[in-house]
């Protein structure tokens, strides 16, 4: 089974069909929680060569829970990726240039900031909690 995100993948009919089926359901969501875990964990912090050495493991990108087509492409290219032994300097200096700067993040690492139609980085007076203080 294609495991595509239902929200936005798929055609209505195939959203209820998955809403109706608790098995089915419960198995997808488990596959979503997981690939949600691993990108968490991955993209949380600054990689170290521990993380960066697990990613470049072959035997974790077949484990990947996901199994649509972009899902597939991702992992082609992790696995080619792997295969170019790029140095962690250079991977750290990509990360913190995506999500803490200088200058505005590309990238911005909490949850909030794609809740908004203001767009990424923008917060609006509904993301903001008691004292303009953002939502958790």
């Amino acid at each position: 089974m294609t495991t595509t995100c239902p929200a936005t993948s798929a055609a209505p009919d195939e959203v209820r069909a998955l809403l109706a089926d608790r098995d089915t359901l419960g198995a997808t969501l488990d596959r979503f929680a997981a690939a949600f875990t691993t990108l968490s964990k991955l993209l949380g912090a600054a990689p170290d060569i521990a993380r960066v050495d697990r990613l470049r493991d072959p035997e974790l990108l077949a484990e990947w829970p996901l199994d649509d087509a972009d899902s597939a492409r991702a992992t082609t290219l992790l696995a080619e990726y792997r295969l170019a032994k790029e140095d962690l300097s250079r991977i750290r200096r990509d990360y913190g240039r995506l999500f803490v700067g200088p200058g505005r993040m590309i990238a911005p690492p909490y949850e909030s900031v794609y809740r908004s139609d203001a767009g990424p980085g923008r917060r609006t007076r509904d993301d903001a909690g008691p004292r303009g203080r953002p939502r958790a």
